[in-house]
């Protein structure tokens, strides 16, 4: 999948995004990340298709080939649906086991829209933190509005605040709520 062979230019940036019949939505997710390509040179996109059953594949390569995606955008289809990270694993791996590697990866679900400089934004931020091993964008409402991502795992705490939800309990559980309050998880860009 990944040999120096198919294209002169290396990845740098591969964007993973896992289908399981959701055609239309992987298609309008490769749509979102055209310009994002153009703007950071040497980021591939790869659509696994895990097994889907439908016409998933044929739409997306259509697609692919239609829109001009060719150079950056392919479709690998599975014949295991082993789920979603069965799927990113599928390509990361066969990525990293090639002679050049890609310096990073971007897990998408294939209802993500990508929005302007997003890509630019998360590589910029790896290349200046090198201690870092990962990093995940914000994620939003179509109206921009941003959704809460961060979670606790739960404790017996969590539970006693989650089943009693009394005021001044509440506030002394609050280091403990599985879902952290807005400000708290989705204050930063």
């Amino acid at each position: 999948m990944f040999n120096s062979s198919q294209s002169e230019q290396l990845p740098y940036l591969v964007v993973v995004i896992v289908n399981y019949r959701t055609a239309q939505l992987t298609i309008n997710c490769l749509r979102s990340l055209v310009d994002e390509v153009k703007a950071l040179s040497g980021t591939r996109a790869v659509v696994v298709d895990n097994n889907s059953g439908d016409r998933s594949v044929e739409q997306i390569k259509n697609s692919i080939k239609r829109e001009g995606w060719n150079d950056w955008a392919s479709v690998l289809p599975s014949e295991h649906n082993g789920g979603f990270a069965f799927g990113n694993n599928l390509i990361m791996r066969s990525a990293l086991e090639s002679k050049n590697p890609p310096a990073y990866f971007l897990l998408l679900n294939p209802d993500t829209v990508v929005r302007e400089r997003s890509l630019q934004v998360l590589v910029d931020f790896m290349e200046t933190n090198p201690k870092v091993g990962i990093a995940g964008s914000r994620l939003e409402d179509p109206d921009e509005t941003p959704q809460c991502s961060a979670f606790r795992f739960h404790t017996l705490l969590s539970e006693l605040d989650s089943a009693l939800r009394l005021g001044i309990v509440s506030r002394l559980l609050t280091k403990w709520i599985v879902a952290p309050p807005r400000c708290l998880c989705c204050s930063s860009n």
